[in-house]
């Protein structure tokens, strides 16, 4: 619980005064890295908004957040969430280090070959979950698809997706038993 509450504001960001306006548009585009020069920008002010400092913080905690996220979904061997993650990060962090952070971090983890296996894989079993489901024929379909490619990537994290897919198959199958 501390975690997720390390650099939060004590009021909502859209509770602040008029000073954080671009900072708010920022975060809500999504660029924390703009975000951040103009937060930093505002605290270096004489009349600095008491504020300033815990945006700072508490914008950095998103980027930590984001960059954590994808260490986790890496370690668990969730490699495209990891991948999707990290380049996040890059995009967002433009210009901080935690952007250069990410950007090691993905290109270490795309010099694994189990990785690029995996990326694969979850790309494939995004295909095979694309199609549409409106009929019986589709459901037995997808349960084919499924089981076939089960046989090969049955340990990794596509797999277990695809067996969490393949018993909602199985239940539309035998009507939700």
């Amino acid at each position: 619980m501390q975690k997720a509450v390390t650099g939060a504001l004590k009021k909502p960001l859209y509770e602040l005064p008029k000073e954080f306006t671009k900072i708010r548009g920022h975060i809500a585009k999504g660029d924390l890295g703009v975000a951040m020069k103009e937060a930093e920008t505002l605290k270096a002010q004489a009349n600095a908004p008491a504020e300033a400092e815990a945006v700072v913080e508490a914008i950095k905690g998103m980027i930590n957040g984001q960059i954590a996220g994808a260490d986790a979904d890496m370690q668990a061997g969730d490699y495209q969430s990891a991948q999707r993650g990290y380049e996040r990060v890059i995009k967002s962090a433009k210009g901080l280090p935690e952007s250069d952070t990410a950007k090691t971090k993905l290109a270490e983890m795309m010099k694994d070959d189990n990785a690029k296996k995996v990326i694969k894989a979850q790309k494939d079993l995004d295909k095979i979950l694309a199609e549409p489901m409106r009929s019986k024929k589709d459901a037995t379909e997808r349960k084919a698809a499924l089981e076939s490619f089960l046989k090969k990537n049955a340990e990794n994290a596509a797999g277990r997706k695809a067996i969490e897919e393949l018993d909602k198959v199985e239940k539309a199958l035998s009507g939700g038993r």
